[in-house]
């Protein structure tokens, strides 16, 4: 699932969501601004919990609140990566939200890797904000170098390692 959070009047910030994760905590509504929409990417269960039953149900199997307290700290470093995101150069954030959704990637072989099924221009544009015909020319810039290649239901990105050498001398990674 992609969530968007309304960071200001005209400011967004993507959260990618993996199984197990939480859109939101009811006791995070300080911490991390609201969530404003949320899309599945993929195919998804989404389960709206009752607050009170939730609650009670942390007290009693997470005491200590490490659920919450990974919750917290998922959010956080998603708003760090925004802001960094922000004074990045268009280029640059392209780049990042590749490297963003490689997590979810599943791996081919060690230097292979295929990008989720969602991935295509427009979501790459969508979560680097950047105009999709300047995205789809970075991105064949990539298919030139020979790191990247898009196929009609797949995505791939053929050397990891070279992306990652052009991530660290740009001061993504």
């Amino acid at each position: 699932m992609s969530c968007l959070r309304d960071i200001d009047l005209d400011e967004h910030l993507h959260m990618l969501l993996q199984p197990g994760d939480f859109s939101s905590l009811p006791s995070d509504s300080e911490e991390i601004p609201e969530i404003t929409e949320c899309r599945a990417l993929t195919e998804v269960t989404y389960w709206e919990i009752d607050t009170a039953f939730f609650k009670k149900m942390m007290s009693r199997e997470d005491p200590d609140g490490e659920i919450f307290t990974k919750h917290v700290i998922k959010s956080r470093k998603n708003i760090e990566e925004h802001f960094l995101m922000d004074r990045m150069h268009p280029e640059d954030r392209i780049y990042f939200s590749l490297l963003m959704m490689m997590p979810l990637s599943s791996p081919l072989s060690t230097n292979v890797t295929q990008l989720p099924s969602f991935v295509s221009n427009e979501t790459i544009a969508e979560f680097a904000i950047t105009p999709v015909n300047y995205t789809l020319n970075v991105l064949q810039q990539l298919q030139e170098e020979q790191m990247l290649s898009i196929g009609v239901d797949h995505w791939l990105i053929i050397d990891v390692a070279a992306f990652h050498t052009i991530l660290q001398a740009k001061n993504i990674l």
